[in-house]
């Protein structure tokens, strides 16, 4: 391999030398095909009122999130009343405290046999990747449970770890404690919010117990939250993080790049090599968590959902540390007018506000380009840190908005409804989706990413501390999608020759970091015919290592672009330019819809499903506006050596429509007659020769 790889970078022209360390410090992986997307409520209110399920038979989510389902509670442990410890008064004794378990641990099974017999198809409780809450001097919270550990044997308890849970903590680079949130967290009040570190044996027993309790009494899976938050230089995660670089690299290589330094970095302006396997080791250990997470559950369950949350604004985490789960969720909380998807209008003064659309492409996207298990789930706000519901909240049009962003460009996932008792008008949204989805599985499930421009959406330099690149990703991909092109995003867990070559174009944004290895692939596709378009002035600047580049080892690169721009490429659609007539339609038919493509084979395909969402969807409780697309004519890009024999326009709580379908070159023809929120058209395709 390595002398393939060698070779493939002396016929690029460029320098090379064969090294010890892995061509690419993030993880690969083949390509998992789409999903069907589905429905989910998160909901922590007191499911245990008698007209609860009730509520939910009209529009049953397929996934249900409860809140602390688990029989102890997820922070505090099983011996903690908060409510007492504020009022000052007396905790109820020991005994009491089991009782109250054994109760609530004999009422879930109930609830999840009649929550699944109303159509939810996965209830799933929450957890915390790292949080404790209680005080270590006092003994309060989880510390009265830890010294009362043994009161639980009867419930399969392990033997109590040796060391205090003040010894789980993750610590900083001085040795003390850290905090993710400040130390007195207001809703902790009187105790204390502990962060414990995913490798300390003493945290993974508890959690470990917690997670097989909540396999024991049915539940089908977990949500973690706060699954992003490992910043630990404790002695544990010093000796794995070596461990980890001598495994990756020889030891001249350490000596060399690292300056025989294999401790964790603990200067996080300093942007180099060690600081991104120092992040990069973080995320492995969590990454590992999970997979123990859903090992512990399955192992009692036979299969078990985890749900992490740590995305933020952090797209690409589900290609590192999420693509064994199932779901993650982006916890999209930024901005006066929140993020739920539509058209938000800030008001200024009489007569005159401020419009801008909303979408969640970028996360979306990530996950259908990293192709892995794992898909995304956005929660929006309506508003943040202010909520304003009756002007930028998720009305019935905006819930159906949200679900489909999830299914056009997510590959599946999910976007969060609220509950049956915070969003009754819901349920009838969810009720629509559900049958749709149930009726047109085979369009959703088993298909691959089809777009005409390949928007390369490397995420390493995001561990050097170099956000720049993901903003130009960001507004590449933006760009395209606002222009009608049909454009996929390329992480490096799928990134290869053979995958970038199903794209006619790829655009490169600013990216400075990228391996030799990747240069010449670029390079070997450039000169194979493909069209190669250059954002920005850092492309390829840096190797793998952070190391500044020779200009001749990127020059070679560059020369072969059919065009370089700057940070915005809107020319390359000027007549003459790579882009030109690449459009599905004109921007002025339908400005605000956005479109996405999946073929049911990468190289052979029979069908085509072109996903069509409508952006055009008022923000707000008080309002109900959509702006329907009609007469939308479309040129859909056809498969190579394929010709279309059927088209047919589908859409939640609505007729098919059968199309007329016209071939012009090599593109597909069809007149949508009306476009609400969200259609798909299905193209089944017959080879045309060759």
């Amino acid at each position: 391999m390595r002398k393939a790889l060698a070779a493939a970078l002396l016929a690029a022209g460029m320098a090379s030398s064969v090294r010890a360390a892995p061509e690419c410090l993030v993880p690969t992986g083949e390509y998992l095909p789409t999903q069907v997307p589905y429905t989910y409520i998160l909901d922590r209110s007191n499911v245990f009122e008698p007209d609860y399920l009730e509520r939910l038979r009209v529009g049953p989510p397929y996934l249900l999130e409860n809140g602390d389902l688990t029989a102890g509670h997820p922070y505090f442990g099983p011996m903690c009343d908060l409510g007492a410890l504020r009022a000052g008064k007396p905790e109820p004794s020991a005994e009491e405290f089991v009782a109250r378990y054994r109760q609530k641990r004999a009422a879930t099974p109930d609830y999840v046999k009649k929550a699944h017999a109303v159509g939810v198809k996965l209830v799933t409780a929450y957890v915390c990747m790292m949080t404790t809450g209680g005080d270590h001097e006092k003994r309060t919270g989880f510390w009265r449970f830890y010294d009362n550990w043994d009161s639980f044997r009867e419930f399969h308890i392990p033997p109590r770890p040796g060391a205090d849970p003040e010894q789980w903590l993750q610590r900083k680079p001085d040795g003390s404690p850290h905090y993710f949130y400040a130390h007195e967290h207001p809703p902790y009040k009187p105790m204390v919010r502990y962060a414990n570190c995913v490798n300390n044996p003493g945290w993974r027993a508890y959690m470990q117990w917690l997670i097989e309790e909540a396999a024991r009494v049915g539940l089908d899976g977990v949500f973690v939250d706060n699954a992003e938050s490992q910043r630990c230089y404790c002695k544990l995660c010093q000796a794995g993080f070596e461990k980890r670089l001598r495994s990756r690299y020889s030891a001249q290589e350490i000596k060399d790049v690292f300056g025989g330094d294999v401790s964790l970095q603990a200067d996080v302006s300093k942007g180099d090599l060690r600081l991104a396997e120092t992040r990069l080791f973080w995320q492995a250990s969590i990454r590992a968590f999970l997979a123990d997470i859903k090992r512990w559950g399955a192992a009692i369950h036979g299969s078990f959902f985890v749900f992490p949350n740590g995305l933020h604004g952090r797209s690409h985490n589900i290609a590192v540390v999420y693509p064994d789960c199932d779901l993650a969720m982006d916890e999209n909380s930024v901005g006066v007018a929140g993020t739920h998807p539509g058209v938000a209008k800030s008001h200024i003064i009489a007569g005159l506000h401020v419009t801008r659309v909303n979408d969640n492409l970028l996360p979306y996207r990530y996950a259908a380009g990293a192709g892995a298990r794992c898909r995304t789930n956005l929660l929006c706000r309506p508003g943040y840190p202010k909520s304003d519901q009756a002007n930028f909240g998720a009305n019935a049009n905006v819930g159906a908005l949200g679900i489909a962003e999830a299914a056009a460009f997510g590959g599946g996932g999910c976007y969060l409804h609220g509950g049956p008792k915070s969003a009754p008008w819901l349920a009838a949204v969810r009720a629509t989706y559900n049958e749709f989805f149930a009726k047109n599985a085979s369009l959703y499930k088993g298909m691959f990413p089809f777009g005409q421009v390949g928007v390369i959406a490397f995420v390493l330099p995001n561990y050097f501390g170099d956000r720049s690149a993901f903003s130009s990703i960001n507004q590449g991909l933006h760009l395209l999608a606002e222009r009608h092109v049909l454009a996929d995003l390329i992480p490096e867990r799928v990134f290869t020759l053979e995958w970038i070559k199903r794209y006619p174009a790829l655009v490169v944004p600013n990216i400075a970091i990228m391996s030799d290895a990747q240069v010449a692939a670029l390079v070997s596709y450039a000169k194979s015919g493909g069209k190669l378009i250059v954002l920005g002035e850092k492309v390829a600047t840096r190797d793998q290592f952070g190391r500044e580049r020779e200009p001749s080892g990127v020059q070679n690169l560059l020369n072969l672009a059919v065009s370089r721009y700057g940070s915005d490429p809107s020319e390359a659609f000027a007549t003459g330019q790579p882009l030109h007539g690449s459009e599905l339609c004109s921007q002025d038919a339908a400005p605000l819809v956005r479109f996405a493509a999946y073929v049911n084979h990468p190289s052979q395909p029979t069908a085509l499903v072109l996903h069509c969402v409508n952006y055009d969807v008022d923000l707000g409780l008080k309002h109900d506006r959509v702006g329907a697309v009609r007469d939308l004519e479309l040129a859909i890009p056809l498969p190579p050596q394929t010709k279309p024999i059927n088209a047919v326009f589908k859409a939640p709580g609505e007729a098919d429509v059968p199309l007329r379908v016209e071939q012009v070159g090599d593109r597909a023809r069809v007149r949508v007659p009306k476009l609400s929120i969200y259609g798909l058209v299905r193209l089944l395709l017959e080879r045309s020769g060759g």
